[in-house]
């Protein structure tokens, strides 16, 4: 299996803006609404050049507490990098963070091309973490087997990070 960088990077754009557009779309069909809506922010991995881009950004209207929230948030993505998402309350911002996702999307097509699982309807187990398991239904087509992977992750992330928005 060889994917360009590039191409999963571009596949990886598209499901992850496609995925918030969509969420919020049912979250609204549903009744479940505010009169702000959130912000998305795709970054490549959570180093500390984000905390201060988020710092400088918002010092003059967040609170020290909410800023010491985000900057923690931050750390705890730089330092254990199982975080694949952050809904930072006092911009509206959702990040979602693309380096730990691609590494459980190369994970989720080795699987797939390991157990050859047949084009059509599949339950996909997938593993985040070590803490979690999540099944999720997929069509399984070969021929654009890199955006079901992707979209798998970026959907169950997008959701839970938009939950917390609404």
């Amino acid at each position: 299996m060889d994917i360009h960088k590039d191409d999963l990077d571009s596949i990886l754009n598209r499901a992850i803006k496609k995925s918030f557009e969509e969420t919020i779309k049912f979250f609204e069909e549903n009744g479940i609404s505010t009169d702000k809506k959130p912000k998305l922010k795709i970054i490549e991995s959570p180093y500390l050049i984000e905390i201060y881009d988020v710092i400088d950004y918002h010092i003059l209207y967040i609170p020290i507490p909410s800023i010491a929230k985000i900057a923690l948030a931050f750390w705890r993505m730089w330092k254990y990098r199982r975080i694949w998402g952050l809904y930072a309350k006092p911009s509206g911002t959702v990040y979602i963070i693309k380096k730990p996702l691609k590494r459980n999307i190369h994970r989720l097509l080795n699987t797939l091309y390991k157990r050859r699982i047949t084009t059509g309807y599949s339950i996909i187990g997938i593993r985040l973490s070590e803490y979690s398991y999540n099944i999720f239904p997929a069509y399984i087509n070969w021929n654009d087997i890199k955006n079901v992977a992707a979209k798998i992750p970026v959907d169950i992330i997008m959701g839970h990070e938009l939950s917390h928005f609404f």
